[in-house]
């Protein structure tokens, strides 16, 4: 920047004061702009010199870079010298490489086929036909096979490939292999086996027991076919249904000892013992609704436990003790141990009917109460309380207040044993029915029973008819019925008469029923005048009385036995063959008494001195009784029942009036318990 000069000379003392004094105003004149120059000049020398000052320190940075970028060019150059080497390193390792996985290709090669060679040696296909089955299978096979012993395989249908059989080689010689099976999928006959190597089958969890922390739900397999032969192994559960009603001899191989499976019977076969399959019981005849446990005592032994649908042991119970109650009370047993109960409930009286007149007369015996069996396990010191109740009270119409009649009574109320797992209750039979008139009375009805094993409804009495045409006169009437002591409870047989001329008269009695049958039905039917009477016998212990449509002195009773009767209980006197039926003569119309197990005969007279079917004590009912009679006081009774068994009806009939006489039908039966224990 250029400055102007200040001036050419300064004021100076040397000078003239005018010359001072112009030189000095000059110089105050230019002073102003020389100072502002100078001013600017000194501004533009400092920004200069820091100019001047930033571009040395950049130069000492250019330097410092140009210095270190040298120091990295040469670290570079040694790096490339450095990598060149591994470069070549690698190239020469690479080389190797490539003649070592030369080398293993040709490994694998090799490797490969020798699989392939032992894959064709450990894969067979066999046309052996086979049942699917645990146990010993041998098939025929290619030889050179690799099939070495113990070596787990599976055979699978190729048709069916479901079906399938797992096991492990027994042995393996020439063509013929032998495979020992423990695992089936399916069932049937195949032929077409597929057999390859696999895994042996392992324990499926909690093999070494322990506690589960939640329900275990077994599953249901699929049904089975009853045969000579069952495999319940392989039915994919452990609930199997059984159908089908052929005999079981043996049992398929159990995969292990100690298999277990239960079949529900749905159809009706056998079990027959063997010493591979021990049955409880001995051999067996199943119904539907039994239950078969099977038990694998070992691969090919098992033991069969059969439960009955209907409640019933298979293997009856031995007690020692009986005890015939008929009085109420309380029972305390002495022992730990099985206690059986039979309660058989009261039951009712026949009807009875009186007539001054000739008329249609109908009358039936009582009905039974119900009877059951119930076995209990009692503790020593547990209590049972039997409460009995009395059979119906018996009933009776005399002809001196006329014509009419009565229905029989029923049992006094339930019978009962309450306890320790015991609620039996046995309600009662009910009394018989009479009419007047043409028509059909029903016969007494029997109880129902509850709380036992078995629960058996007493029977009904026979129904009695009676029809006549103009001033004829039929007579029916019927016995008592019998308690199921033998497990069916009987009734009596039905009565009827008719009449098809005019004044004819038929009379028709039945016998009482016994605990092994009813009794005989009778059948009268009057086509010509006169009396035409027909009754049966009482029924036995061991079999009914015959059926009786002919008129005659008497008739046969049916079947008894000199020995005891062998259905629920042991030791009890039931021999009776109940007696005969008879027609009244002038000494006497009486059918004798019966003992135990059967019933008495109808009794029917003819103004002789009167009718009578005689008494029973146990088990059985009483027969009807009938008396036609033109005078005197004669009467027609049937026969008493202790316990067991319904009386019978009665019946008077009076032809133009009656002087007397009556027509009653005795006490039936009480009810009774029977406690077997040991």
């Amino acid at each position: 920047m250029a400055i102007t000069k200040l001036m050419d000379g300064l004021p100076n003392q040397s000078m003239s004061q005018a010359d001072f004094d112009q030189a000095t105003g000059k110089y105050m004149s230019d002073l102003p702009a020389w100072g502002g120059e100078a001013n600017a000049l000194a501004a533009d020398v400092n920004a200069k010199q820091v100019a001047a000052a930033a571009s040395a320190t950049a130069a000492d940075a250019s330097r410092a870079a140009s210095a270190t970028q040298a120091g990295n060019s040469a670290a570079s150059a040694a790096t490339a010298a450095t990598q060149a080497g591994i470069a070549t390193a690698k190239a020469a390792d690479a080389a190797v490489q490539v003649v070592a996985a030369t080398a293993k290709a040709g490994e694998a090669a090799a490797s490969a086929a020798a699989s392939a060679n032992s894959a064709t040696g450990l894969i067979a296909t066999s046309t052996t036909s086979l049942v699917m089955g645990n146990g010993t299978q041998v098939l025929t096979v290619p030889a050179g096979k690799q099939f070495p012993p113990a070596a787990p395989l599976a055979l699978v249908s190729a048709g069916a490939p479901t079906n399938k059989m797992f096991g492990t080689v027994a042995s393996y010689s020439g063509t013929t292999l032998t495979m020992t099976i423990t695992k089936t999928e399916g069932t049937g006959t195949f032929n077409d086996w597929t057999i390859s190597p696999a895994g042996a089958y392992g324990p499926t969890g909690g093999t070494a027991g322990g506690q589960l922390t939640s329900a275990l739900d077994e599953k249901k397999g699929a049904d089975l076919a009853s045969a000579a032969t069952i495999d319940p192994w392989s039915t994919g559960g452990n609930l199997v249904s059984l159908t089908g009603s052929a005999a079981i001899t043996a049992i398929a191989n159990a995969p292990q000892a100690g298999a277990k499976r239960t079949l529900l019977v749905v159809g009706a076969p056998s079990i027959t013992a063997s010493a591979n399959l021990v049955v409880k019981g001995g051999s067996l005849s199943l119904a539907a609704g039994d239950e078969i446990d099977i038990e694998a005592e070992t691969v090919t032994k098992f033991r069969i436990t059969i439960r009955r649908g209907d409640g019933t042991p298979t293997t009856p119970i031995a007690f020692r003790n009986c005890i015939l109650v008929t009085q109420s009370q309380v029972f305390v047993a002495k022992a730990d141990g099985p206690i059986r109960f039979t309660l058989s409930g009261p039951c009712g009286t026949g009807a009875v009917l009186v007539s001054t007149d000739n008329a249609n007369l109908s009358a039936t015996g009582g009905g039974v109460g119900g009877f059951g069996i119930k076995t209990v396990y009692g503790k020593a010191g547990d209590a049972y309380v039997i409460t009995l109740t009395a059979g119906g009270v018996s009933v009776s119409k005399d002809g001196v207040t006329g014509s009419g009649g009565i229905n029989g009574n029923d049992g006094a109320g339930p019978a009962t044993i309450v306890g320790p797992n015991a609620s039996m209750t046995a309600n009662p039979g009910r009394g018989g029915k009479f009419l007047i008139g043409a028509g059909t009375a029903p016969g007494g009805l029997g109880g129902t029973f509850s709380g036992g094993d078995i629960n058996i409804t007493g029977a009904a009495a026979g129904s009695a008819t009676t029809s006549s045409v103009a001033n004829g006169y039929s007579i029916a009437a019927t016995g008592g019925a019998c308690i199921g002591f033998s497990g069916v409870s009987y009734s009596s047989g039905a009565a009827a008469a008719s009449v098809t001329v005019a004044n004819g008269r038929a009379f028709a009695a039945t016998g009482g029923a016994g605990v092994g049958g009813k009794s005989g039905d009778a059948t009268s039917t009057a086509t010509s005048l006169g009396d035409r009477a027909v009754f049966s016998g009482g029924a036995g212990a061991y079999g009914a009385s015959a059926n009786n449509a002919a008129p005659g002195s008497s008739a046969p009773a049916g079947v008894g036995s000199a020995q005891a009767f062998p259905v629920f209980q042991g030791g009890l006197p039931l021999y009776s063959a109940g007696t005969e039926g008879r027609n009244g003569s002038a000494s006497s119309g009486l059918s004798a008494a019966s003992g135990a197990g059967g019933g008495s005969g109808a009794s029917y007279d003819f103004g002789s001195g009167g009718a009578f079917s005689g008494s029973v004590f146990f088990l059985g009912g009483s027969g009807a009784a009938i008396i036609s009679t033109s005078s005197g006081n004669f009467s027609a009774i049937s026969g008493t029942v202790n316990f067991g068994g319904a009386s019978g009806a009665a019946i008077l009939v009076g032809i133009g009036g009656a002087n007397g006489g009556s027509a009653t039908a005795q006490s039936g039966g009480a009810a009774y318990a029977i406690v077997e224990f040991n």
